[in-house]
């Protein structure tokens, strides 16, 4: 008996996997309150102590990411990382201000399971230095396709995934396009009105055909996007224009029969 979705064998059989193991979630602090800070939080830190500015660095959740776009609460992460590559643990006896703020949370830092070389530091991180290059970003759980890139330095907590690597514009048309949308119903695990999980399991499989000389088509349409305001273009430009004028190339026709 035949698949009742052809167009999901064309689209699998019309492409590769290009996504990999470069996708990674973001921090597990085993104790938000302590090491998420809001802005007021983060300038008194930096007050008492100029130095504490070397690890304070900028913070999404899941829920601040959109399609096309992010709107940063101003939530900061208190980076005492355990060390990565060359580079070695955090001490953070070389950070008062820090130490001090950690230390009203002591008890619960030194029972979590989420812990580095002491209770003062994150878990180790071998990824570490992916946060400081441009990716691109999306929510574990959402309604739609809701992927945007961002350049340089950004750091987030677990309910928020990353990919980088090469082509990120090119790759943000497809995962955000119609047709992605429509695969990810069939393969990922659903939440009903909650959205659908968007995994590193399933974004794995998504079929995302290797760039060619078209994939500067998909890129002009992204940059058009993202330099729109967003009253301008909507669902149907955003996700169906990449999905029927560009992507519908790689992929041929996607009605069954």
């Amino acid at each position: 008996m035949g698949s009742p979705y052809p167009h999901h064998r064309n689209m699998q059989r019309k492409s590769k996997f290009i996504i990999d193991s470069s996708i990674y979630f973001g921090i597990k602090t085993g104790y938000n309150d302590a090491f998420i800070i809001d802005n007021e939080t983060k300038e008194a830190l930096i007050r008492q102590d100029p130095k504490s500015s070397e690890i304070i660095k900028p913070l999404l959740k899941g829920r601040d990411i959109g399609r096309y776009k992010v709107e940063w609460k101003s939530l900061w992460l208190i980076n005492t990382h355990n060390g990565y590559s060359h580079t070695l643990p955090v001490d953070v006896q070389d950070y008062k201000a820090v130490k001090k703020h950690l230390g009203k949370f002591y008890p619960e830092l030194e029972k979590r399971q989420d812990k580095g070389a002491t209770p003062y530091n994150l878990r180790s991180c071998a990824y570490h230095e992916e946060f400081e290059r441009d990716k691109i970003v999306w929510p574990d759980i959402c309604t739609k396709p809701t992927f945007h890139v961002l350049e340089g330095e950004m750091y987030f907590n677990n309910s928020v995934y990353m990919i980088v690597g090469d082509d990120l514009k090119y790759l943000l048309g497809v995962l955000n396009s119609s047709l992605i949308a429509f695969y990810s119903t069939m393969i990922a695990t659903g939440l009903g009105k909650k959205g659908i999980r968007y995994f590193k399991q399933f974004v794995e499989k998504f079929p995302v055909p290797e760039t060619n000389e078209e994939a500067c088509s998909i890129v002009q349409l992204v940059d058009k996007i993202m330099v729109l305001p967003q009253f301008v273009w909507n669902d149907y430009f955003s996700s169906g224009m990449v999905s029927w004028l560009v992507v519908f190339r790689y992929f041929g026709p996607i009605h069954a029969g």
